[in-house]
């Protein structure tokens, strides 16, 4: 996770490509409702694997995932 407080987005690119970044970072990746639907998609992938493999259960002996 890279913060950037700057406002010379010169620093940023040392971090992430141009080639990557949407337009309004100075980048010259098109955004698309397609692209955002693929990512929604991608989340609740992983969202149902995670919970399809009891991704909360404990692993400490006698404890719920609750339990202090």
């Amino acid at each position: 996770f890279i913060f950037h407080k700057s406002s010379d987005l010169s620093t940023l690119y040392e971090h992430i490509p141009k080639d990557i970044l949407p337009p309004e970072l100075g980048g010259n990746v098109p955004f698309t409702n397609e692209h955002w639907a693929k990512n929604i998609d991608k989340i609740e992938e992983n969202y149902y694997y995670y919970l399809s493999n009891n991704f909360m259960k404990s692993r400490r002996k006698n404890k719920t995932p609750t339990s202090s």
